[in-house]
């Protein structure tokens, strides 16, 4: 867990958890709770890094290095939703304290960019200088519904048309330009995700009956998966990770559905 740095891992029973994601190359998880934040090593399932800096409702690693963002869950002005907070937990530094006009639904990074989403907007900037770069529109979306390619050679970014409920605009978030827009359902999105490299979307609507999967840029639908008949709100999607030469089956992908039934849908694509 080189460039984490490390505190008491202490934890209180109890602790009421306020959301959770792993970090891009799925080395650790981070868990922002009522108490402040914690970082667990998925190898070993031990926590590796523990911050009480009061309630955060968001944390955002950058793959498995010191640098992290959170959002706090509104308890304290310091902690306000409407504020992101960059730290290198080496040191135990905040670099950079942003302010948003609302509150900040979600959060996604990668070696080049910040992703900041609002209810009605998104906010690209440059990760290295924290420059605006674009800010785009979108339909009211309050889940923060987004995705964010994280691969070297790819930073494609998924989020709500402004345009018709149920599409979906793909954002080239180096170069600056629309690359696609796909009409992908027809209720609102729910969930979205990109593969690594933003080679294939993944999407659900607000009914989530069914997943649809795309590739990019061209928008052609490869997949749909039935994950019910009865509507259930679908919290998460989410690729496996890539296959490599070593595994059984090079070449094999798959792709998780949770949702509020309690269930766990997973596919082979």
């Amino acid at each position: 867990m080189q460039g984490i740095g490390r505190r008491d891992p202490g934890s209180k029973p109890g602790e009421a958890v306020l959301s959770c994601s792993f970090n891009q190359d799925r080395s650790c998880l981070a868990v922002a709770t009522r108490r402040g934040f914690k970082i667990y090593s998925c190898d070993t399932g031990t926590c590796v890094y523990d911050d009480s800096m009061g309630a955060v409702r968001i944390v955002e690693m950058l793959f498995c290095t010191s640098l992290l963002v959170v959002v706090g869950a509104g308890d304290t002005p310091e902690l306000s939703p409407r504020r992101l907070k960059v730290l290198n937990t080496s040191n135990h530094t905040c670099i950079a304290d942003l302010t948003f006009v609302s509150s900040v639904l979600a959060v996604r990074l990668n070696r080049a960019r910040l992703v900041v989403v609002e209810e009605r907007r998104a906010v690209v900037h440059d990760l290295s200088t924290l420059c605006v770069q674009r800010t785009i529109d979108t339909v009211p979306n309050p889940r923060g519904v987004c995705a964010l390619s994280h691969d070297e050679d790819s930073s494609l970014l998924a989020l709500p048309a402004h345009t018709h409920a149920g599409a979906v605009v793909i954002h080239d978030c180096v170069n600056l330009h629309v690359v696609c827009e796909l009409q992908c359902h027809n209720s609102p999105l729910a969930a979205c995700a990109l593969t690594r490299d933003g080679a294939m979307l993944a999407t659900a609507s607000a009914k989530g009956t069914v997943i649809r999967v795309h590739c990019l840029p061209h928008g052609t639908k490869l997949w749909s998966f039935r994950r019910g008949v009865v509507n259930a709100n679908v919290r998460s999607l989410c690729f496996g990770a890539e296959s490599t030469m070593d595994e059984p089956d090079p070449g094999a992908k798959l792709l998780a559905a949770s949702s509020e039934k309690g269930t766990v849908h997973v596919w082979r694509i």
